[in-house]
């Protein structure tokens, strides 16, 4: 657990990361040379699929596309990269397909690349037979940046792609930090995670648990502890950043 004490008040809600690179406060990250929007592990369904499951979560009105129009609104991107686990699985539910259906139609034609993750499974499938024909791949790119889930390839098939300055870009990893008073009071809170040629996005789903670094294991292949040199908590409105060292 981070206490309060040991990070630096304030924020705001984007933070650079140089060359054009910015994270962004609602769970996502914009590369503006390439004008390409990044968000990761959307989980599409993630309520239905676990109820069909037999897990009671709540049923409450998904918030997704409005989410997502408000980051296009702010930064009017020309391409849109989807990190992984757009869906949360392909199960033969109603509501799954129509929550994706939504979605493609507000893409509307817009260019956008689907990168498949461990959720992903038939994605590309489903969007045919919904009528998108959007790029589905293992493995893409924006300028000098690598585009992965990091759920399989590692970092030797990986980084081989990077341009002078590129970061490889990935999810699957739902990070978190516990903050806290360091007495009583205490939150679970999403974040990214920077180091110098990769960072990692929180999943752009609320009801994607997280996953707390450093006490916990990473999951994959792409993460090791000495990767990183500070964690972003997202906060309301606003991103802390955090040393890795204090966390």
């Amino acid at each position: 657990m981070v206490s309060s004490d040991s990070v630096a008040a304030g924020g705001s809600g984007q933070w650079s990361m140089g060359s054009g690179i910015e994270a962004d406060f609602r769970r996502a990250v914009w590369l503006a040379q390439e004008r390409t929007l990044l968000v990761a592990d959307v989980h599409l369904g993630h309520l239905w699929v676990e109820r069909q499951r037999g897990t009671l979560l709540p049923i409450v009105p998904d918030d997704t596309l409005q989410r997502l129009e408000s980051l296009r609104r702010t930064y009017q991107p020309k391409r849109w990269v989807f990190l992984g686990d757009t869906v949360h699985a392909v199960a033969k539910l109603t509501v799954l397909e129509e929550e994706l259906r939504d979605l493609i139609r507000w893409i509307d034609g817009q260019p956008v690349t689907f990168v498949l993750g461990n959720h992903d499974v038939r994605l590309s499938q489903l969007l045919c037979s919904l009528g998108c024909d959007a790029e589905c791949t293992r493995i893409a790119t924006a300028g000098p940046h690598v585009l992965v889930h990091g759920d399989a390839l590692p970092w030797e098939s990986v980084s081989p792609r990077l341009g002078p300055g590129g970061k490889v870009f990935y999810g699957h990893e739902h990070p978190a930090v516990v903050l806290g008073d360091g007495v009583a009071t205490s939150a679970r809170v999403p974040c990214f995670l920077i180091g110098n040629d990769r960072a990692i996005l929180p999943a752009f789903s609320r009801w994607a648990a997280g996953q707390v670094f450093p006490s916990e294991p990473f999951l994959s292949p792409l993460s090791s502890p000495t990767a990183f040199s500070q964690a972003l908590a997202i906060l309301g409105g606003r991103l802390l950043p955090i040393p890795w060292k204090a966390l």
